[in-house]
């Protein structure tokens, strides 16, 4: 049977076809599209969904084969979750160990990827430092790019799954840090250390109150915004660096300014606080400009948002508004507007 792949931007749209499987991506979760990134999805990741949904890949099969389509630039989750949907179309035996690594993978898509300078290697930052080591071998091409970074992931779970089948686990890391698979990478984690390092210094860090997940008033938590950082992993990094944010709990916000025209923010989602709000109001503001600039985006809204390409909220049940992401074609508002929204919510976090 004949297997291939294609790569669609994040937050497109799908529609179910024979002979297609959207993993990770298409805002629906039913035979032929797998994606838990809108508000009626259930409480999984897409590597969940698809390992314990095998019925709705096979019965997408067609007589000419399947198309695999994840999004583009593929993640942890999308890339785990196209391993899975490739392992029920060839038949494969699924093991408990890849439960255990869907479970995993479904942390790290929450948010769940801190890091402590005693104890960095794990299955996250070696996965991370991957990706990262294959970025300038990237063409310009999305498509292209997109199908090194999976095959890249592919081999990346190959040896992962070799390695537990070995009897490494994913808590106990020895078997991994000293695995000639991994080299590179252990060498390439302890280098993004001392990148981060010197992130820190030229970050700006700060309090702020953030509403409490529970509804009942806001909590005063750390929070760090920093410019285009050089380290990949600035976000885990910070969630464990308790010795710069001056408490136990690490930096609860970030603000990441990744590019000039993408943002991210977010809260540790192991923390009693989240942002819901905060996106509907820079949506708010990205709309406004983009009326006075002639900018407006076109094209049907995705689903449960007024836009076709809105900031990304959390609203997903697995995010629960602990991240907000910037529409995929890019912002057009500064930092300093972003940074003045953000403001405005902290201080008026009691009354939210």
């Amino acid at each position: 049977m004949k297997l291939s792949y294609h790569f669609v931007p994040m937050g497109f749209v799908a529609t179910p076809e024979s002979g297609k499987v959207y993993v990770d991506v298409g805002n629906a979760f039913c035979a032929g599209v797998l994606d838990h990134h809108h508000p009626d999805a259930p409480d999984a990741c897409t590597a969940m969904l698809v390992l314990k949904h095998s019925e709705y890949v096979t019965r997408q099969i067609a007589d000419a084969g399947l198309t695999i389509i994840p999004h583009q630039y593929p993640d942890l989750d999308a890339i785990t979750g196209a391993y899975f949907a490739r392992m029920h179309v060839q038949g494969q035996k699924i093991e408990p160990m890849h439960h255990d690594w869907a479970a995993y993978v479904c942390k790290v898509d929450q948010g769940f990827t801190t890091l402590a300078p005693e104890q960095p290697i794990t299955p996250y930052s070696l996965f991370t430092m991957r990706m990262d080591l294959l970025q300038e071998k990237l063409p310009d091409d999305a498509q292209l790019a997109s199908r090194m970074m999976l095959d890249a992931g592919f081999d990346f779970l190959d040896g992962l799954f070799d390695s537990l089948q070995c009897g490494a686990s994913l808590e106990a890391l020895p078997m991994l840090e000293s695995s000639d698979d991994f080299a590179l990478e252990v060498e390439a984690i302890q280098h993004d250390l001392a990148l981060y390092e010197q992130d820190i210094q030229r970050a700006d860090i700060f309090s702020c109150k953030l509403p409490k997940k529970s509804g009942e008033g806001c909590k005063e938590v750390t929070g760090l915004w920093i410019e285009k950082p050089a380290s990949a992993m600035f976000k885990s990094w910070a969630r464990g660096d308790v010795q710069h944010a001056g408490n136990d709990e690490g930096f609860v916000f970030l603000g990441v300014q990744v590019s000039d025209s993408r943002f991210i923010l977010s809260v540790d989602p192991s923390s009693d606080v989240y942002l819901k709000g905060l996106g509907d109001l820079i949506e708010q503001a990205e709309t406004e400009k983009r009326k006075q600039l002639g900018l407006e985006r076109q094209g049907e809204n995705r689903p449960g948002y007024d836009s076709p390409d809105p900031w990304y909220d959390g609203r997903s049940p697995l995010h629960n508004y602990t991240i907000i992401d910037a529409p995929r074609v890019g912002t057009v508002l500064e930092m300093a507007e972003v940074r003045s929204i953000l403001s405005d919510y902290t201080s008026s976090a009691f009354s939210l």
